[in-house]
């Protein structure tokens, strides 16, 4: 009899311990997840930002720049054709750089993605759940 109710308390233990540490590996999961959504996020927040304000202000950067050159050459026209023979070749050096900067982008994305440095442990979230 003492033999049987030592596996029955062991294996409803073991029982315990599994139910546990599944709930406690589905939250982090969730934290884990709400982590990276929330950096993502933010992280596009101020890429969108700072990209409007930086093409806002290029934008102002080529007007004056073609008017400049227009003023230069005598010619409107060709102060803001000048600008676009620029635009056109960093169009066209991007172009043949995009696989190197599809790899960075995806790499710097995997890094943080896969990142060894985990925000939140699984035994803090024990330790709250025991509390």
């Amino acid at each position: 009899m003492l033999g049987q109710e030592t596996k029955s308390s062991t294996s409803d233990s073991t029982i315990d311990i599994a139910k546990r540490y599944s709930e406690t590996s589905y939250k982090y999961i969730k934290l884990k997840i709400f982590h990276l959504l929330t950096s993502n996020i933010a992280l596009l927040a101020k890429v969108f930002v700072i990209g409007v304000l930086f093409l806002i202000s290029i934008l102002f950067l080529s007007i004056s720049g073609a008017l400049a050159i227009g003023e230069e050459l005598k010619s409107m026209p060709l102060g803001f054709l000048s600008i676009f023979l620029i635009y056109l070749i960093l169009t066209l050096i991007a172009y043949l750089l995009r696989k190197k900067i599809n790899k960075s982008v995806i790499t710097s994305f995997a890094d943080k993605f896969f990142s060894q440095e985990e925000p939140i442990k699984p035994n803090e979230i024990a330790k709250k759940q025991s509390n």
